[in-house]
């Protein structure tokens, strides 16, 4: 039967888009049309809720035509729009996996058949690498080298694509079911679903291959070198090498790979929904929340709750370029042996809301001490702001600045921006390993070069009799100073540069050779650094690295002077990531002379210095 409705005919020219008494346009009818009033009046009504729930087609009645301009790579051929409605269409039908995605790298490539895939190595951060004949290499999240699965790309790069496994044709004996259930949306555990002899032998393979990576580098840049000069020095032409040294074959694990965490860093957003979210930031830049993150402190999952519940309760916005009063951060450190809990809120400004929150947290049932503000109105991703002294400033709100924690049985006062080990038990074990190999040197003078609250300085000073550190940050120094005093050890802290304070040591030890234990950043030691501890003619170095790369590079400066590697111990730090913690004994170049302390440096300048005790209620003012 013919269609008698102009308005539902694809012939008729005369339609065109008037404005209703709202201003949206809808389908016109032709003076014509022989349409009832009754009609029209329902389709008055049905309109509302044929918009919003986006069917072009409601009961029959003319289709309502989105005047929204059409590209030239419209589907004129197939008869449908490129112009799709928010909600509707085979597009949203199906639920993006985002798993294993790198964000704003190449051609999304969601949907695209699944693959089968052995891959034959580990990535620098986790994944499962497979390397296609023509050299472009697929990174896998949840993947296990030599294990038979079929992949699921969802991102291709020009150089590399991404995915994640989709299914096991054949398991590895290491794969185990990850413990976090959002071991996925986080990703900041890639080794989560290896068992503990799995994830050992991982970390062994990246650790050996950056060491071969870092001297193939090394080689490489010498022979450029070399090139270019004609008659080049043997010095020159041979270039630094760890030669047949055996890397370690074990990792060093202490206690449980959960709720080994005693530091929570928690980000502030919004999700895509308009959601308040604090939780971690996962790899494609999304905060995913963490409620009960598995390698964190029960305790501090739930404050990290009650501070996202206090957040929506007083309607505090998370930091935006467009609200720059939010919150950005919240940080919280617990210790161990007192239980004692420290918050750190990073905002823009001060203000009477942030002030009101902190003393909720303050009054919340656990044992919270004091709850920090620090202000960081810098653009990017950074926690805290630091000066050009590298000092943290921050600002009590109510309670306490400072908790104390105890590691080995020595007590440490530890602040909001101090570095401190987050896995205790294994920065207990370390601990003893330091003491263990300066029993042999208990005739040199100690030196504990980035030493923040002293860690290793406390010990050094009490089982030798003197030790001296060095940090940057005048805070965490101050608090040294604190917990030497009141546990009566003799050891003596110095504020600044490392590379700058080296002058100042030599002063103290005159020519005697000192014992020297380095805890650099990630960073590794600045440049300058290697070649002036060689000249203070040490009697051994005792590198304490958390990044293999930095390490490497810096272990060929020695060996390019001559020092050998003699002891590199391996420990788990963080289970279930790709990062660890390494220990190198060096030994000084063959035929050098050292010379032993004749005794221990003179007391009374310490003693000039601890006759005003540093307050633990320091003011809001003081820098940190």
């Amino acid at each position: 039967m013919r269609n008698r409705n102009p308005n539902n005919s694809r012939r008729n020219k005369g339609s065109g888009p008037p404005k209703k008494s709202g201003g949206r346009p809808f389908s016109k009818r032709p003076k014509n049309s022989r349409t009832s009033e009754s009609s029209r009046d329902n389709e008055t009504q049905d309109e509302g809720k044929s918009r919003r729930r986006g069917n072009d087609f409601k009961r029959g009645k003319p289709e309502r035509k989105e005047f929204k301009r059409r590209t030239e790579s419209s589907d004129r051929g197939s008869g449908t729009s490129s112009f799709r409605k928010k909600g509707s269409g085979p597009q949203n039908s199906r639920r993006i996996d985002k798993r294993g995605q790198a964000p704003n790298k190449g051609k999304s490539k969601i949907g695209a058949k699944p693959r089968q895939m052995v891959a034959s190595s580990w990535s620098a951060k986790g994944e499962a690498v497979y390397n296609t004949p023509d050299g472009k290499r697929t990174l896998i999240w949840s993947g296990i080298p030599f294990e038979k699965a079929i992949v699921q790309i969802t991102h291709a790069g020009q150089h590399q694509n991404f995915g994640y496994v989709k299914s096991v044709l054949d398991p590895s004996p290491k794969r185990v079911e990850p413990k976090c259930k959002r071991y996925d949306r986080c990703g900041g555990c890639p080794f989560m679903h290896l068992s503990d002899e799995g994830q050992d032998e991982a970390k062994l393979q990246l650790f050996a291959r950056t060491m071969a990576d870092a001297e193939a580098e090394r080689i490489d840049a010498r022979q450029q070198v070399v090139e270019l000069q004609q008659n080049p020095e043997p010095s020159v032409a041979e270039a630094p090498s760890f030669g047949n040294f055996e890397w370690p074959s074990s990792v060093i694990r202490v206690g449980t790979d959960s709720g080994y965490r005693m530091v929570s860093k928690l980000v502030a957003g919004r999700a895509k929904h308009g959601a308040l979210r604090l939780g971690a930031r996962n790899r494609n830049g999304d905060i995913v929340p963490i409620p009960d993150c598995v390698v964190t402190d029960p305790d501090l999952n739930t404050v990290g709750k009650r501070i996202a519940h206090l957040l929506d309760v007083l309607k505090i916005f998370p930091y935006t370029p467009s609200n720059r009063s939010g919150v950005r951060y919240a940080v919280l450190r617990k210790s161990r042996a007192t239980k004692e809990i420290l918050v750190t809120l990073v905002v823009t400004q001060r203000t009477g809301f942030i002030e009101e929150l902190a003393e909720r947290i303050y009054n919340l049932p656990f044992a919270i001490k004091g709850v920090l503000i620090h202000l960081n109105s810098e653009k990017g991703n950074a926690i805290f702001d630091r000066d050009d002294k590298g000092r943290i400033r921050t600002s009590t709100l109510v309670g306490r600045r400072e908790i104390t924690e105890t590691v080995g049985g020595f007590q440490y006062t530890l602040g909001s921006g101090d570095f401190f080990q987050v896995n205790i038990g294994v920065a207990e074990r370390i601990q003893q390993d330091v003491l263990e190999i300066s029993t042999e040197y208990g005739d040199y003078p100690m030196i504990d070069l980035y030493c923040g609250v002293g860690l290793f300085t406390l010990p050094l000073a009490k089982r030798h009799g003197w030790a001296m550190g060095i940090e940057l940050v005048d805070g965490a120094i101050k608090r040294a100073k604190q917990s030497a005093a009141t546990q009566n050890i003799y050891a003596e802290f110095v504020s600044g540069d490392v590379f700058e304070q080296l002058d100042a040591v030599e002063r103290k030890i005159h020519t005697t050779s000192p014992f020297i234990v380095v805890d650099p950043s990630r960073s590794g030691l600045a440049d300058g650094v290697a070649s002036s501890l060689d000249e203070m003619n040490p009697a051994a170095i005792l590198y304490i690295s958390c990044h293999p790369k930095s390490l490497a590079r810096d272990l060929l400066d020695f060996i390019d002077m001559g020092w050998t590697i003699e002891t590199v111990k391996l420990y788990d730090m963080f289970p279930n990531t790709v990062h660890m913690e390494t220990l190198v004994l060096l030994k000084p170049p063959t035929g050098r002379v050292l010379q032993k302390r004749a005794s221990i440096p003179k007391r009374h300048k310490l003693r000039r210095r601890l006759k005003s005790p540093v307050s633990t209620d320091i003011s809001d003012s003081t820098p940190e």
